[in-house]
């Protein structure tokens, strides 16, 4: 039986790739400085995938006090309504 400080010395620690290497999938190197087109396009997916969560949050963030005044909402009920977001979000 290993104990953990075995286990994060004999198992997790990997050596850093040389300086200029990139691997592909299928083990071919690329030049220094480029990344594998899969790479590119996970980056892209995740990067536009923060703008657009931004975007919807600024939208919604613009017209809360609309929303507050079309549902006849006091202060703490609209405290209560924001509080909750973030806790369902935690709960689920």
């Amino acid at each position: 039986m290993s104990t953990i400080a075995e286990i994060n010395r004999n198992e997790l620690l990997i050596a850093p790739e040389p300086a200029g290497k990139c691997l592909t999938a299928a083990g071919s190197s690329l030049p220094a400085g480029t990344m594998p087109p899969s790479l590119r396009r996970n980056r892209l997916a995740v990067g536009l995938l923060f703008f657009l969560h931004g975007l919807c949050f600024a939208s919604w963030a613009s017209r809360i006090p609309t929303i507050q005044e079309d549902l006849h909402l006091t202060a703490s009920a609209l405290g209560a309504v924001l509080f909750a977001l973030p806790a369902g979000f935690f709960v689920s």
